[in-house]
């Protein structure tokens, strides 16, 4: 099997001021092809740092891709670093530079020293043009092994990849063919999603990777054999059927959308503690005027008794965030909006608000359906960012379970 690293690069990335968001792209890209990622890691610009972890990962890599130090300033150290353990002088790349003169000619734009330093590459080089920037990316052949270097501006390193790099990878390494399955699970624990898994063997079939993510559960199945890989995947669905909403490119959201659409539904929503970001998901999803007719977001109990009508001795009684108040904000929102369906959704995001009765992380989630109304309770745990998101998901999960019935 052909072995591929990745390694970003820059300071940046190290103190936490810009995530790196490449490498896992790299790597899912990689994977979906067939190839396996050995290691990913990050390394500052500094150009001892760089040729030591080149040197060590040409040793059991195959393919060596990094990302970022192409840019013009002093920092930008890649391709120096490049020249140095390849052992090939720095010269003027006339590809790179004549694609260079004819984009800077198309701009307008003078070219400056800074645009000469990123066509110097090593001698020997291979250039994968760059239509975005003014970098190019660089491969440079080291034995049996190659090391691709790409820009760190994500658009630029995706395009560059896609149109460039991917096709000379799969034109000079025979890959071995990966079946890949990603299934996901809502309203379900890891454990039991664990316990699935192990009485059926399945980690013992094919690769078996579980994430837990935003109250969402993922598996995520790989083998080079697809009969194995799809008895997997239906054991996990046949076992966890309640659970299960899609697979792959599939989004909570995207499955709930059709499903309303398919059954000629529409809905509405009513938000308190995630502050629109229910109707924000439900939105993301072409088609969705088709069915989503609106919403309200009532943080304060004031919007709760103006938009909502939600009665203020109510609220004095039992509170805003209450099973009561979920319910009427639910059933309210509906007739406001004149849907068959609806999501109300009241909690303590926190960090502060909560009490011994009422923690931080409770919240009451209200699911209006065939003149009915289901509300249930939850004391998520987390930051706030996180209580807001496993509430909106479990909120569409709910809406999701209700309409299969």
């Amino acid at each position: 099997m052909v072995v591929c690293s990745i390694y970003a690069i820059g300071e940046e990335l190290l103190e936490g001021s810009i995530v790196d968001t490449n490498s896992p792209y790299i790597a899912k890209r990689l994977i979906k092809e067939g190839y396996s990622v050995k290691e990913i890691k990050i390394l500052p610009d500094k150009i001892s740092s760089i040729v030591s972890a080149l040197e060590n990962g040409i040793k059991n890599s195959d393919i060596i891709i990094t990302t970022g130090g192409l840019g013009p300033t002093f920092d930008d150290v890649t391709i120096e670093s490049l020249s140095k353990i390849s052992g090939r002088e720095l010269v003027l790349n006339e590809e790179a530079f004549s694609v260079l003169k004819e984009k800077m000619q198309s701009r307008k734009r003078e070219i400056n020293e800074g645009h000469i330093k990123q066509v110097m590459l090593p001698e020997g080089s291979i250039v994968f043009n760059n239509p975005i920037g003014t970098a190019p990316g660089v491969g440079v052949e080291i034995g049996n092994s190659i090391i691709i270097a790409l820009p760190g501006i994500p658009d630029e390193m995706k395009n560059i990849l896609e149109q460039e790099v991917m096709p000379y990878i799969k034109g000079k390494y025979k890959s071995t063919t990966l079946y890949i399955s990603d299934l996901y699970f809502a309203n379900t624990s890891e454990s039991a999603v664990n316990k699935v898994i192990v009485e059926n063997n399945i980690h013992k079939i094919v690769q078996t990777i579980v994430n837990v993510s935003k109250g969402k559960i993922i598996v995520r199945l790989r083998s080079n054999n697809s009969d194995n890989l799809l008895h997997a995947e239906n054991v996990l669905k046949r076992s966890l059927d309640q659970y299960y909403y899609g697979k792959n490119d599939d989004t909570l959201e995207d499955v709930l959308i059709k499903k309303l659409i398919d059954k000629d539904i529409t809905i509405a929503t009513a938000e308190s503690c995630t502050g629109g970001l229910i109707g924000s998901m439900l939105t993301n999803v072409a088609g969705a005027s088709n069915v989503y007719k609106g919403g309200v977001v009532v943080y304060s109990n004031e919007a709760k008794v103006k938009l909502l009508y939600i009665d203020e001795e109510l609220l004095k009684n039992k509170g805003a965030v209450s099973y009561e108040v979920a319910n009427h904000m639910a059933i309210n929102v509906a007739k406001i909006f004149g849907t068959n369906m609806s999501i109300a959704v009241t909690g303590i995001a926190g960090p502060a608000g909560g009490s011994k009765e009422k923690p931080v992380g409770l919240v009451y989630i209200g699911i209006f359906f065939k003149s009915a109304c289901e509300v249930y309770k939850h004391i998520f745990s987390g930051s706030r960012k996180d209580i807001r998101e496993r509430t909106a998901t479990t909120a569409l999960a709910y809406t999701l379970d209700l309409l299969r019935k």
